[in-house]
């Protein structure tokens, strides 16, 4: 795992902006990133995330899914409490589906903002790829300000 932080003059880390999950299927390697646009937000400021999926096996790589939803992702406080659900009131069509990633490279990239008013704080981001073979999920820490 991979977590990336970053470090302004002699002031505290700041939180990773950056998760990385590797995920082995038999022989294919699925690579799982979670990206916020920055670690630190203004109260009431949208929270930017990009969750990507990246095959970067030499073989196309199908994932099966229960439902028409592909991903979510979900913000705790630092309690440990969800606060915030991107699929938390979406409708999702209810049959079997299966997207491929083509080889060396192929993604699956998806962008979701959160415009959910959390008080200051430290929070956890997770976003998750609910496929039936190969569930997956990457972390990362934010703050608000």
């Amino acid at each position: 795992m991979l977590i990336v932080s970053l470090v302004v003059g002699c002031q505290r880390p700041l939180p990773p902006l950056d998760s990385e999950v590797e995920v082995r299927l038999g022989a294919p390697e699925l690579h799982l990133f979670l990206r916020a646009s920055k670690a630190i937000y203004a109260t009431g400021e949208p929270l930017d995330f990009t969750l990507e999926l990246v095959n970067r096996s030499s073989r196309p790589v199908t994932l099966q899914f229960r439902s028409a939803q592909r991903y979510d992702v979900l913000i705790e406080n630092a309690q440990g409490q969800e606060v915030w659900r991107w699929a938390t009131g979406q409708m999702f069509a209810q049959v079997l589906g299966q997207e491929t990633l083509s080889p060396q490279g192929g993604k699956l990239t998806y962008h979701v903002v959160a415009s959910a008013a959390l008080p200051r704080g430290a929070y956890t981001v997770t976003g998750v790829i609910p496929a039936i073979d190969a569930q997956m999920s990457a972390r990362l820490e934010l703050t608000i300000e």
